[in-house]
């Protein structure tokens, strides 16, 4: 009995180390993005809001319904700890190839 509890904690904190690393962010699109479908983008973090260099890139698909979105950050490629805890950063979105969307989104720690 006292080893499937161990078993348990020690499952429960890793699960709880993989959730942390994903951050959900809603965004709101205005035109021209179509207000509903499916989109290939890459996400980028920077820690400047223009310019800077990349931090973490990932590419996903967007499901957009009525302009707006979820992303979920660090859910295909981790988001490394440095980006997490290195202060404000900005993401990047770019959208089925075209130029990166402005202005960035700014992420403030709380």
């Amino acid at each position: 009995m006292r080893i499937v509890v161990v078993a348990f904690v020690l499952s429960f904190k890793v699960c709880l180390c993989q959730v942390a690393q994903i951050i959900p962010l809603e965004v709101r699109f205005e035109n021209p993005i179509p207000q509903n479908g499916s989109f290939p983008a890459t996400i980028r973090w920077y820690d400047t809001p223009t310019g800077g260099s990349v931090l973490h890139e990932e590419r996903t698909i967007l499901v957009v319904e009525a302009g707006s979105t979820t992303l979920y950050c660090g859910k295909s490629i981790p988001l490394p700890a440095r980006v997490i805890r290195g202060g404000q950063r900005w993401v990047g979105i770019t959208i089925d190839g075209e130029s990166e969307r402005n202005p960035r989104v700014a992420i403030v720690p709380t």
